[in-house]
């Protein structure tokens, strides 16, 4: 009875997945934007991201970068879990010891780095929450990210407040 459980209970998960429907999840940036419009702003008490400036008033701040910083934040942290795995392979298993570390450099490398070089219209806390949420896409948003800021020649992605900052352009 102890070896049937566990078989019942991975049957009845693989059929209540297999009924959901894809067609049925679509992203709603009207409901996105209005729960975060209700919430409470701890970003600027915490630390001061939403102070970006304008894409006028910086020298240098083009697509062609922050496609580059896009595409840096899909790489980076293999490079990170890569170098910490080799290490952990030379050492016999103590580098098991740096794995939060590693984690913890992973993760601030797959932040959003290229909407906060562009600017996000003050809405920074909402963008980094949103890009950690949905696990950015797992590398494909970066890199759509990246590919649209290369195709774009009007700049038409500086300071721009959606969370998909390419969707108007579709």
């Amino acid at each position: 009875m102890n070896r049937i459980l566990p078989v019942i209970v991975l049957f009845l998960i693989i059929a209540l997945t297999g009924t959901a429907k894809q067609s049925a999840y679509h992203l709603n940036q009207t409901k996105i934007d209005y729960v975060f419009d209700q919430s409470i702003d701890l970003g600027s008490s915490l630390m001061d991201l939403s102070t970006n400036t304008s894409a006028d008033e910086t020298e240098g701040m083009n697509n062609t970068t922050a496609a580059i910083i896009a595409f840096g934040t899909v790489v980076v942290p293999y490079f990170i879990y890569g170098g910490w795995w080799i290490f952990t392979a030379i050492t016999g298993g103590i580098g098991i010891i740096f794995l939060p570390i590693a984690i913890v450099f992973a993760g601030a490398a797959s932040l959003p780095w290229h909407r906060y070089f562009l600017g996000t219209n003050n809405e920074t806390a909402k963008i980094m929450a949103l890009y950690c949420v949905t696990f950015n896409w797992f590398g494909w948003l970066p890199i759509a990210d990246g590919v649209f800021l290369l195709l774009d020649e009007e700049d038409s992605y500086k300071n721009n407040p959606n969370y998909i900052m390419w969707i108007d352009q579709i």
